[in-house]
């Protein structure tokens, strides 16, 4: 990636592209509830049940629409911690703790606080994850706004995505160099396939969108300046608590 980037055909003005790109905050109402996509797990209740589910593939929890592969524009990545009920007592969620770890570690004992699968004093589960709020875009500029949850071995991918974005290539503006907002470049999820004595399980692999060596913007696909109006629109209502997460939904990944 070069630090030389230039903006030549960016469509917005300077001052827009430095008050985004000032956004970012780095990685320590119904109609804003935003649906979840996630991986299918050979384990997955959809599978087998929700038409061309099949392990591997990537699904909307909201419209059960199916894809083997993502084009994504990333908003924002953050930490969230969730509560469930294990399985073998039944099951189920019991809270979203969001970002705030002290209020789950109020309910561990010492020893729990920092372990690598935490549980409470009730005997619940709480599953450390990564929430990345993102666009998903099809090949003509159509978009929906989505959460991509990473756990488990897949924090490993959320990390490196998450450097990917901190350490993007520079934008050359009348202000200086820039590393843009987060929703300025595009990205490609797929998924894995991981094999273990455990068993089998899919995880994300995410890549810059890259054609004819040049990372693609947002402004390079079709529909890009109104993708990018509702990133900057999405970030703001994240900001705010306008915008939140659906209902969780467990899930079967064995990671």
């Amino acid at each position: 990636m070069s630090d030389e980037t230039n903006k030549a055909l960016l469509n917005v003005s300077d001052d827009e592209f430095v008050r985004a790109a000032m956004g970012n905050k780095g990685f320590t109402k119904d109609e804003g509830v935003i649906p979840f996509t996630k991986i299918m797990q050979p384990l997955s209740p959809e599978v087998g049940t929700v038409p061309m589910a099949t392990p591997g593939v990537f699904l909307n929890a909201a419209t059960n629409k199916v894809s083997r592969e993502l084009l994504v524009v990333p908003v924002d990545i953050r930490w969230s911690y969730t509560e469930w009920v294990p399985r073998d007592q039944g099951g189920g969620f019991v809270q979203d703790w969001g970002e705030n770890e002290l209020g789950w570690q109020d309910k561990c004992e010492a020893d729990q606080k920092f372990a690598y699968q935490p549980v409470t004093k009730d005997g619940h589960n709480i599953l450390r994850g990564r929430h990345v709020f993102m666009f998903s875009v099809d090949e003509i500029g159509d978009f929906e706004r989505t959460i991509f949850p990473m756990a488990g071995t897949a924090l490993k991918v959320a990390k490196q995505w998450s450097t990917m974005l901190e350490y993007a290539p520079k934008v050359n503006t009348s202000k200086g160099m820039i590393t843009p907002a987060y929703f300025y470049y595009t990205y490609r999820i797929v998924s894995e396939e991981v094999k273990n004595s455990k068993g089998r399980w899919f995880v994300p692999k995410v890549t810059a969108n890259i054609s004819d060596n040049k990372y693609q913007t947002v402004f390079d696909l079709p529909n890009g300046k109104a993708i990018w109006e509702a990133a900057v629109k999405l970030r703001d209502d994240l900001v705010s608590g306008e915008a939140k997460a659906s209902a969780q939904v467990e899930g079967n990944d064995p990671y």
